[in-house]
């Protein structure tokens, strides 16, 4: 018959393997491969804090001996607070992966955009720049700053996406002036006599928009609008100019090929 003693020894052996199990599963989950904890957790110790080796081995240690010989566990509450804080290292190191994925695909998005880290604002400079150094060895798992990032994510990425935007709106300003402007070098004229202060934000601008604050970005899109469509309603009397001449020109060269194909069926029926 089993002793009351022993019964709770028991027990507290089954909570401390269930502790033990979620952490190995965790580990599993995270890309940790081999048998048992240690070998998991070797195949991708690059991932976690140098302190958390030492920390698995002790328990490994107590859980061997729990099983293989005397199951009776010397401070048992402090044991399992450690497999739970180890657990949640792991858990961590879940939420930095996926951020780390997630800020991969927006590198690609940036890149893409032709937009620099340096060209965003600083606080997300910071943001990005704390959560690629916990890359490896990931010191801030052991506390709750990975929870912190993964919250400040949000406001992150939308400014991020709004950067993108605001990119991708400026580009197709830049390629429609270029037209304008081509269009304004075809008329004979030059940026300077149509705009002196359209001239300067032109000559400023590829310095300047890279380095200049949100705010300030909204300001050149306002601008880079404003002059685009000054731009346009300038041009106005040239392109119609322009379109007159080339509909005369066609109507000229429909009317020869029309009196070339009357004189051919007129010379054809002489005959």
């Amino acid at each position: 018959m089993i002793s009351k003693k022993e019964c709770k020894a028991f027990q507290d052996l089954a909570k401390l393997v269930r502790e033990t199990t979620w952490i190995e599963s965790a580990l599993k989950y995270i890309g940790g491969e081999g048998a048992g904890i240690w070998e998991k957790f070797n195949s991708i110790r690059s991932k976690f804090p140098k302190s958390m080796e030492q920390r698995l081995i002790n328990i490994a240690t107590i859980r061997n001996k729990a099983v293989h010989g005397n199951p009776t566990i010397t401070d048992l509450d402090k044991v399992l607070l450690e497999c739970v804080s180890l657990t949640k290292i792991i858990q961590n190191r879940r939420i930095l992966d996926k951020l780390l994925q997630e800020i991969k695909e927006i590198r690609t998005e940036l890149k893409q955009a032709h937009i620099s880290i340096n060209e965003l604002n600083k606080e997300t400079q910071v943001w990005l720049n704390k959560v690629a150094s916990q890359k490896k060895y990931c010191e801030s798992c052991e506390g709750d700053e990975i929870a912190q990032f993964a919250q400040d994510k949000e406001s992150a990425f939308i400014s991020i996406r709004i950067s993108i935007k605001d990119k991708n709106i400026l580009t197709k300003i830049s390629n429609e002036l270029k037209i304008e402007l081509e269009i304004l070098k075809q008329s004979g004229q030059s940026p300077h006599n149509f705009n002196e202060d359209f001239q300067k934000w032109k000559d400023d601008f590829d310095t300047q928009y890279k380095t200049c604050s949100t705010k300030e970005k909204k300001e050149f899109l306002k601008q880079a609008r404003k002059y685009l469509s000054s731009l346009k309603h300038h041009l106005i009397p040239f392109k119609l100019k322009k379109f007159i001449l080339r509909s005369i020109q066609s109507y000229y060269i429909v009317l020869l090929i029309i009196l070339a194909g009357l004189f051919y069926i007129g010379n054809l029926y002489g005959r």
